[in-house]
């Protein structure tokens, strides 16, 4: 991860860097620790993992870190903001339509998985 990072920053100036899910990479802590170090780099690390929200962060990154918890939004809040772009329908129709998407997304991830495995 270190080296291909390393290899893609800029010659010229400060390089931003967005890694979500990076706790899912064993040692991820110690390349963000080198590249904040020894580059001229903005790192921002994203995760939906517990692990990333707890206070172990703080001894993963030695200190050097700004932490934000960002919150899903409600359905209310989804339908105002869906509203912004597109037509939304009446809401008890827009919850079931979520719901039977998120229904089928899960079946066909089932489904991908038990092929596989």
């Amino acid at each position: 991860m270190y080296a291909q990072l390393k290899e893609r920053l800029s010659p010229d100036g400060k390089t931003h860097l967005f890694l979500d899910e990076v706790q899912e990479i064993k040692g991820w802590e110690k390349v963000v620790n080198s590249l904040a170090s020894d580059f001229d780099v903005d790192l921002y690390v994203t995760g939906s993992n517990s692990r990333m929200m707890s206070s172990e962060i703080s001894t993963y990154l030695t200190g050097r870190y700004v932490s934000f918890r960002i919150f899903t939004l409600s359905f209310g809040e989804y339908l105002m903001f869906k509203s912004q772009y597109t037509e939304v329908g009446e809401p008890k129709a827009e919850l079931v339509e979520k719901i039977l998407r998120f229904i089928a997304t899960v079946n066909l991830y089932t489904f991908e998985y038990l092929l596989i495995n």
